[in-house]
C-alpha cells in the first residue's frame, strides 16, 4: 500500500472509531439512565423498590433478547444501518419515556429501549473487524470496551446534575435527542466496509487461519446451528458467565459487603467500585494489548490470546482473596482503592478478550453469531449475580458468598487454561 493510501485508510479508521466510540458511549449512557435519574424519580413520581424493579427488569429482559437476536442479525443484514438504526431508536423510546407517569407506560418504553439496543455491541464489532486488522484487533476492541467505563463513570454526574437544576424528564431527554442527532450524523462519517473506498478489508482476515483449519476445530460452522453446539464457543461462554457473574457481583453488592460485613462507612466502601472503574479502563486497554502481541506470536510458540486472559484469573483470585480476608475497618483508604483498582484490572482484562476470541473462532460470515452466543452467557451470568446471589447472602452472609466467588475465580482459571490449549492445538 503506498504512503498516502496508507494515510486516507488511517484517517478513515480513525473517524469510523470514534464515531463507534462516542455512539456506543451514548447508547451505554441511555441504557443506565433510569438508574443514574432514580433518586430524582422517587421524589417526584413517589415510585416504590418492586415498581422500579419491574422497570429495570423489563429492559434488562428485553436486552438480552434482542442482543441474542442481533448478533444474528449483524452477519445478514448491513452492520451500519443496525448501529445507527438502534442507536436513534434508543434515543426515540429515551425521549418517549419522558412523556408518561404511569408505571406500566415505563415499563413499556424501557422494555422497548432494551429492544432498541441489542443490535448496537453486535455491529460494532463487525465494523471493527471490518476496519483493524488481526494483530490489532484486540488494542483497538479493548479501547472500545471502555466507552461502557466511561459512560458510567460520567453518566452518573451528568444526570444528577441536569436532575438537580431541571428535574429527571431533561435529564433523560438531553441524551435521548444527542442519540438520535448523533445517528443521522453517523449516516455520513460510518463506512460499513473499507472495500466501499477502495481500501484494504480486514473481515475475512481475522478467520482464515480458523477457516484452514475447520477439520480440527470440531464442528462444522456451514450451519449456524453449529455455532450452538460448538464445545469450544460453549466452554468459552461458561468461563464468560462465570467472570461476569464475579464482576457483577463485586460491583453491585461489594459495597455492601464492606458496609455490613466490615463495618466501613458509605465513603470509604464507595471506594473500592469507584476504584474498580478506573481499574477496569486499565485492564482492558492492557489485555488488548497483550492479546495482540499474543497473537502475533501464535504461529511462533503456540500462544494465544485465552493465556492472557488466564493470567488475569490468576489476579482476581489474589485481590478477591485479599477482599476477603485482608480489608477491615482499620484499612487504609489507599488499601481499598488498590484493592478495587487491582479487581477492575483483571476482571475486565478477560472479559474484553472472550469476544475476541469468540469472533475470531468462526469464519467471518459467522462472527456476530458467535459473539451474540457468548454474549448470551455473560447475560445469564447477570442475571444470576442478582436475586440468586442475594437468597444466599441472606441465608448465609455476604462474606460466604464472596468466598464461594473466589473459588469460582480459581475454577474458571483451571478451565481457561484447558480452553486455551484447545485453541493453541486448533491454530498449530
Amino acid at each position: 500500500m503506498s504512503s498516502s493510501k496508507r494515510r486516507v485508510s488511517n484517517l478513515y479508521q480513525l473517524l469510523v472509531f470514534c464515531s463507534l466510540y462516542l455512539g456506543y458511549t451514548f447508547n451505554v449512557y441511555i441504557r443506565k439512565s433510569f438508574t443514574f435519574a432514580l433518586p430524582s424519580v422517587i421524589t417526584s413520581e413517589g415510585l416504590v423498590r418492586s415498581q422500579l424493579g419491574l422497570v429495570t427488569s423489563s429492559q434488562t429482559i428485553a436486552y438480552s433478547i434482542s442482543k441474542f437476536i442481533s448478533g444474528f442479525l449483524t452477519d445478514r443484514y448491513n452492520a451500519k444501518f443496525l448501529f445507527q438504526g438502534g442507536l436513534f431508536l434508543t434515543g426515540l423510546s429515551a425521549v418517549l419515556f419522558t412523556r408518561f407517569s404511569s408505571i406500566w407506560m415505563f415499563a413499556f418504553w424501557w422494555f422497548v429501549n432494551g429492544l432498541c439496543q441489542g443490535p448496537s455491541w453486535p455491529a460494532c464489532a463487525k465494523m471493527l473487524m471490518a476496519w483493524f486488522p488481526p494483530e490489532h484487533f484486540g488494542t483497538w476492541w479493548s479501547i472500545l470496551s471502555t466507552s461502557m467505563n466511561v459512560a458510567g463513570s460520567v453518566g452518573p454526574l451528568i444526570t444528577t446534575f441536569l436532575t438537580i437544576h431541571y428535574g429527571w424528564r431533561i435529564g433523560m431527554l438531553l441524551p435521548g435527542f444527542s442519540c438520535i442527532v448523533l445517528a443521522l450524523v453517523f449516516g455520513v462519517s460510518i463506512y460499513e466496509r473499507p472495500s466501499s473506498l477502495g481500501l484494504p478489508d480486514y473481515l475475512g482476515a481475522h478467520s482464515e487461519s480458523k477457516s484452514k483449519n475447520s477439520g480440527k476445530a470440531v464442528t462444522d460452522f456451514s450451519k449456524v446451528h453449529s455455532i450452538l453446539l460448538d464445545p469450544f464457543l460453549l466452554l468459552l461462554g461458561i468461563n464468560y458467565m462465570i467472570l461476569f457473574v464475579i464482576r457483577t457481583c463485586v460491583m453491585d453488592w461489594g459495597q455492601l459487603y464492606l458496609i455490613h460485613e466490615k463495618n466501613l462507612s458509605r465513603m470509604t466502601s464507595s471506594m473500592l467500585t469507584s476504584s474498580m472503574e478506573v481499574g477496569g479502563i486499565a485492564g482492558s486497554l492492557a489485555a488488548g494489548y497483550l492479546s495482540d502481541k499474543a497473537h502475533s506470536a501464535q504461529n511462533k510458540n503456540g500462544t494465544c490470546r485465552l493465556n492472557v486472559a488466564r493470567d488475569f484469573c490468576f489476579g482476581v483470585i489474589i485481590f478477591l482473596f485479599s477482599l476477603i480476608f485482608y480489608i477491615n475497618k482499620d484499612s487504609y483508604q489507599l488499601w481499598i482503592i488498590f484493592v478495587g483498582f487491582g479487581l477492575g484490572f483483571c476482571l475486565y482484562g478477560p472479559l474484553a478478550v472472550f469476544g475476541v476470541v469468540a469472533m475470531e473462532a468462526v469464519p467471518q460470515y459467522l462472527c456476530g453469531t458467535a459473539h451474540s452466543v457468548v454474549s448470551t452467557f455473560a447475560n445469564v451470568g447477570a442475571a444470576l449475580s442478582g436475586f440468586p446471589v442475594t437468597c444466599m447472602a441472606s441465608f448465609f452472609s455476604w462474606r460466604s458468598m464472596f468466598v464461594v466467588l473466589n473459588f469460582l475465580s480459581i475454577a474458571t482459571m483451571v478451565s481457561l487454561w484447558h480452553t486455551a490449549q484447545m485453541t493453541c492445538l486448533i491454530c498449530t
